[in-house]
């Protein structure tokens, strides 16, 4: 027999290349014989870095008892729930000790939670948004292989707990694209009341455990962002190719500028549905600056078969700075971040 009968590590709250930490099962033969078992290690829930070991072989003489030493190690850092069994196997018996760990803490800072595209403090329903911590997920990232988007990626689920319309108050979980041990990138609920007091509140639960950390954020209509790639905004031409130094828009031509945050759509779209097509138009209006001077804009909404990407087309006007000019847009009232161009 053994005792204990299974082997908890407990949780690593600091799960560092270096560590290490030994459990000691005792092993007690009440039969009339001795036993030799070969000892193997099965690990059902594994991850690169860690290791369990024990002895291959041990002996209990008839009577007796003796230990058995199970070392849990890691080399990398690494986050999660790991666990597996011991197996003991000798002609007369088998046992099998089951083990678990639990390494690092789920958790995230106040200020973790930003707009996905400009990175600013504020999200709005249907927003693309970022959450940033530590043990979110596994040290492996992993993204959504699928439209629509799933509610969970490797083990990894968000929800929001708000107020919903046509619903009430309730915790739903959020459709994600990607998931890493520092990093989710997930999509606001379309349906989350605008302005609702208390405010709403994000969690995250990994592997079925549930963060310390909530934060509260406020809801309001619109959040515009920039999409932007090296410091550049993220616009093409109407051929699909980038908006670049070498390859600069020129007056009169029609550029689309993706961004996320622009708020409510006709028709409604739940968030991690792709858009539609036609595509949904936002039902604010946006405005956009490019280098100070004002471009028309012709399209604003979701783009077509993308799930929560948003886009605006809009006209290079004459007088528009030529070089590197700053470009930013404006919807209900807010303003997004400002990034570079290239106007010819």
């Amino acid at each position: 027999v053994a005792n204990p009968v299974s082997i908890s590590f407990g949780q690593v709250l600091s799960p560092a290349a270096g560590y290490s930490q030994s459990a000691s099962v005792i092993l007690k033969e009440i039969g009339s014989s001795s036993e030799t078992f070969t000892v193997t290690v099965n690990q059902a829930v594994s991850g690169a870095g860690l290791t369990v070991t024990a002895p291959t072989s041990v002996s209990v003489s008839a009577g007796g008892t003796t230990t058995l030493k199970v070392t849990m190690s890691l080399n990398a850092v690494l986050y999660g729930i790991y666990e597996g069994t011991i197996v003991l196997t000798s002609p007369a018996t088998s046992i099998h000790i089951p083990y678990w760990m639990m390494l690092g803490n789920t958790a995230f800072p106040s200020n973790g939670l930003v707009d996905g595209a400009g990175f600013g403090k504020t999200v709005a329903p249907g927003d693309i948004a970022s959450l940033f911590g530590t043990a979110l997920s596994s040290n492996t990232g992993a993204g959504a292989a699928i439209i629509p988007l799933p509610f969970d990626i490797n083990h990894t689920v968000v929800t929001i707990n708000g107020k919903y319309t046509g619903i009430g108050t309730n915790e739903f979980p959020v459709p994600l694209f990607y998931t890493s041990a520092g990093q989710i990138n997930f999509l606001m609920p379309s349906d989350l009341i605008v302005g609702q007091r208390p405010s709403p509140t994000v969690q995250v639960y990994f592997q079925g455990i549930e963060s310390n950390s909530v934060i509260s954020f406020s809801t309001p209509a619109t959040s515009p962002g920039i999409f932007t790639s090296n410091g550049t905004a993220v616009v093409t031409h109407q051929s699909g190719a980038l908006v670049t130094a070498s390859s600069p828009a020129t007056t009169g031509e029609i550029v689309t500028i993706y961004c996320a945050g622009l708020g409510a759509t006709t028709p409604f779209v739940y968030a991690g549905d792709p858009g539609p097509i036609p595509p949904a138009t936002t039902n604010a209006n946006p405005t956009v600056s490019i280098g100070g001077t004002s471009a028309p804009v012709s399209f604003s909404g979701l783009t077509p078969l993308f799930a929560g990407l948003y886009q605006i087309n809009a006209t290079i006007a004459a007088g528009t700075p030529s070089g590197s000019p700053s470009i930013s847009i404006t919807i209900g009232g807010v303003t997004s971040n400002s990034s570079t161009t290239y106007i010819h």
